[in-house]
C-alpha cells in the first residue's frame, strides 16, 4: 500500500521505557501493512517520522512513550476517524518509524477513507491481500 503523506507533530514526554527525552517529533508518512499469519490477517501501522526531529541512536525508541501515543491517537482520529492502535512489540520498531498494532475498526476506517474511495491511488500491484480484505469488509458492511 502506498504511504499516506501527513504533517503533524506528536511530543514525547520521556516516560517510556526506551527514552527519557521530551521532544516534538514531526510525523510525515503513514503506511498500513497487512500480513497473513496462519490464515489470519494482521495489520501494522507504521508512522514514519522526520529524522531531523528524532534520532533513535541519540534519542532512543519512541516505543512506549505515553504522551506520543496519546497525541498520535488524537491525530489519527482527526485524519481517519479511528484511533484504535497500540504499540507493537519492541522488535518491530524501526529506525525511522514507530510500529503499531491496529484493530479491525481501524483497518475498516482506513479502507473506507482511502482504499474504497480511490483504490488505484492508494494500492499497488502487490497489495492483493489488502484488495481481498477490503472487498470482504465492504461486502460485509453492505
Amino acid at each position: 500500500m502506498r504511504a499516506i503523506e501527513v504533517d503533524f507533530i506528536c511530543s514525547t514526554n520521556g516516560q517510556g521505557y526506551w527514552n527519557s527525552v521530551q521532544k516534538d517529533v514531526h510525523s510525515q508518512l503513514l503506511k498500513l501493512h497487512i500480513s497473513d499469519l496462519d490464515g489470519k490477517k494482521y495489520a501494522e501501522l507504521c508512522v514514519y517520522f522526520n529524522l531531523d526531529t528524532w534520532n533513535i541512536q541519540k534519542d532512543g525508541l519512541i516505543y512506549t512513550d505515553p504522551l506520543w501515543l496519546e497525541e498520535l491517537k488524537r491525530q489519527l482520529h482527526k485524519i481517519i476517524g479511528s484511533a484504535n492502535v497500540s504499540y507493537s512489540e519492541q522488535g518491530m520498531q524501526g529506525y525511522d518509524y514507530v510500529s503499531l498494532d491496529t484493530s479491525p475498526e481501524f483497518i475498516w476506517s482506513w479502507i473506507k477513507l482511502f482504499v474504497e474511495k480511490d483504490p488505484e491511488k492508494y494500492l499497488t500491484d502487490s497489495d492483493q491481500d489488502i484488495r481481498e480484505l477490503a472487498k470482504s469488509l465492504i461486502e460485509i458492511a453492505n
